[in-house]
């Protein structure tokens, strides 16, 4: 389930948490675009989840 709304800044989006959500890897299909945040990769939660992906995406684009 997805909610989003458009405030004077930009639009918003969130997702509902769920137990076996599926987070997004680090890299992505696009050559060179690498993401990170509270959902992506699968270490950690919210601030941690953020910093442990960061993490990751700085090693892949070190590594590729």
């Amino acid at each position: 389930m997805r909610a989003s709304r458009t405030t004077s800044s930009g639009t918003v989006s969130n997702a509902l948490v769920t137990p076996h959500a599926k987070r997004h890897p680090v890299r992505t299909p696009v050559k060179g675009l690498y993401v990170a945040g509270d959902w992506v990769g699968d270490t950690g939660m919210l601030s941690d989840a953020a910093l442990s992906s960061a993490r990751e995406a700085a090693q892949a684009i070190l590594s590729d």
